[in-house]
């Protein structure tokens, strides 16, 4: 009919129930673990005044991905999807409710600190893949990429309210109700997710969990294009968190702000993230040049990790992390589509595993980085991060261009 319009991809996505059900929970999480996140490094500012204390708490919450990418991917092509969201976000209240309690009491300790962001962390990477693949049961295979790029969006919103939120909540209520949001995030993402009539169940039976996690392995190293963009999502994130995890230490001793500047500083790379992933949803289908796109985007964040890392001034220092979460956003929501769309169902919860590599490598940067801080100075090691990025971009493009085509 003349004078209507055609509704856009995103709002016929939120239009459907188990779709709009599985979008809030997980915008909730997101909100949740990124006023997690900062409160994290909160806490280890005021436990410590060692830039490498305050990036092993860091290294504590990553180390379970790494150990745990592939065996997470195994979970998701083994077992209900849904149900184990559903686990993993009820077991992280948990751990979220001890940290707020510990905090309330004044009985957290470094140690305590530690583990508590450990199990965390382990919480995150053993549900991740499952909900990263579950998307596939609650839309058309047409709208993955929509749909991926619209959790984008809601990731994006998360990383400028989360901070925003959990700045305001440490203002006006002290450190432990920072901990408390993110509890009551996990139980709403619980309640909205049991709430999905969609069956989270893998679409083959799976066999034996070494041999599965072998298989997996196998078709990715046989996948050339597949292989091509997780080793960039990989080699990346190798040191893609140092900057992040040393924002505390950037933030009060070369901008010589507070807690306050430091929620406002997080919630920047938040804000970078959101117009390129809108951009997408309201889209329907891929991209033209989404491998060339993945590039740009890993590239541009680079270089604004670099300006990051030499800037004394706090403007340029928030224009940076905005630019930041452009191109470090773009790139996850590229990794996802991308991945989805070039390989096979049957695999997709094994190799969004592998992407849980991406967060679980940057163990070993944050270690090695927070390690040279001490020594070179904390300007000096996040600027080296971001000319790393940026070599590993540009490195993959030299070595299969055909990807840039995908």
């Amino acid at each position: 009919m003349s004078g209507t319009r055609e509704p856009t991809l995103a709002r016929t996505l939120l239009a459907t129930p188990d779709y709009r059900r599985y979008w809030l929970g997980s915008t909730a999480f997101a909100l949740g673990i990124w006023a997690f996140l900062v409160s994290m490094g909160y806490s280890a500012k005021q436990l410590t005044d060692s830039p490498f204390r305050v990036s092993l708490v860091s290294v504590a919450y990553f180390a379970p991905m790494f150990l745990l990418a592939l065996p997470s991917g195994v979970l998701a092509d083994r077992y209900d999807r849904k149900q184990v969201v559903v686990a993993c976000r009820a077991a992280s209240a948990v751990t979220a409710t001890a940290l707020a309690f510990l905090v309330a009491t004044d009985a957290l300790a470094y140690p305590a600190l530690l583990v508590l962001c450990a199990l965390t962390g382990a919480t995150v990477v053993l549900e991740i893949a499952a909900r990263q693949a579950f998307v596939t049961h609650v839309v058309a295979p047409d709208q993955v990429a929509g749909a991926a790029a619209l959790g984008s969006v809601q990731g994006g919103i998360a990383r400028v309210f989360g901070p925003l939120v959990v700045g305001a909540l440490i203002g006006s209520l002290g450190q432990a109700a920072g901990y408390a949001f993110f509890a009551l995030a996990n139980a709403f993402c619980v309640w909205v997710f049991l709430r999905i009539k969609a069956s989270g169940a893998p679409p083959r039976t799976a066999g034996h969990p070494l041999h599965e996690l072998v298989e997996g392995l196998r078709y990715l190293r046989n996948h050339a294009d597949a292989l091509t963009v997780v080793s960039v999502g990989i080699l990346s994130g190798v040191v893609g968190w140092l900057y992040i995890a040393l924002l505390p230490v950037v933030n009060h001793e070369t901008l010589h702000g507070g807690p306050v500047q430091l929620s406002v500083l997080s919630a920047a790379i938040g804000l970078g993230s959101v117009p390129p992933s809108v951009l997408l949803a309201l889209r329907a289908g891929s991209p033209p040049y989404e491998g060339a796109l993945f590039y740009g985007a890993t590239v541009l964040w680079g270089v604004s990790v670099i300006v990051f890392g030499t800037t004394s001034s706090t403007t340029v220092a928030f224009v940076a992390l905005v630019v930041s979460g452009a191109g470090n956003g773009l790139q996850q929501v590229l990794l996802r589509t991308l991945l989805l769309r070039i390989t096979e169902p049957a695999y997709h919860g094994r190799v969004m595993g592998t992407l849980m590599l991406t967060w679980g490598a940057n163990v070993l940067g944050t270690l090695l980085g927070g390690s040279l801080a001490d020594r070179y100075g904390v300007p000096a090691v996040i600027a080296a991060s971001g000319g790393l990025i940026v070599a590993v971009a540009l490195g993959a493009w030299a070595k299969r261009p055909s990807t840039v085509h995908l």
